[in-house]
């Protein structure tokens, strides 16, 4: 059985009852966004329904410790920290000498989050961060470039996903 949650925490609440209490199902997989993940487990724990989200990185889906509730997606803090890793490695072995780097994100429970610890992460190795965020489906990325551009940064880091990502 598929239901289709459009990305939206109320279409995932009322998609996870309607497949517990209409459908009958007795376990749920997938799941894209973590917004979606934040809502929709709550549903789920509640009715003592076992989900494996796919794709939802936000930390909280998991850091309940909910019994029905599992993951096999990254957390948000474990991809920033790669990413700081990897600022780290272009700082030092590289030799790029980082000091301002631009984060772009989407505007979601996976994008802000991600975009935080990162920040927290560079400034950790003495390197600037600016963040501008974005709503998924933004298409038209013009006017935000010219303000990254406009930070002068040494390197742009991209957090977004899906179709925004595409579309940047």
């Amino acid at each position: 059985i598929v239901e289709d949650t459009e990305g939206l925490p109320e279409r995932g609440t009322a998609a996870m009852e309607k497949l517990i209490n209409q459908d009958g199902v007795v376990a749920v997989g997938g799941g894209y966004h973590s917004s979606v993940g934040v809502a929709a487990k709550e549903v789920a724990h509640a009715n003592g329904i076992p989900v494996v989200f796919a794709e939802t990185w936000n930390d909280t889906i998991t850091s309940s410790m909910y019994p029905e509730i599992f993951r096999i997606a990254p957390l948000n803090s474990e991809y920033s920290a790669s990413n700081s890793n990897l600022v780290r490695f272009l700082n030092e072995e590289a030799n790029a000498g980082f000091a301002k780097v631009v984060i772009i994100t989407e505007n979601t429970d996976y994008g802000i989050p991600a975009a935080q610890t990162t920040t927290d992460l560079l400034a950790e190795q003495g390197v600037e961060a600016v963040t501008f965020g974005v709503d998924i489906g933004t298409q038209d990325f013009a006017g935000i470039i010219e303000r990254m551009k406009a930070e002068n940064p040494d390197l742009v880091m991209d957090l977004l996903t899906g179709e925004a990502g595409y579309n940047f």
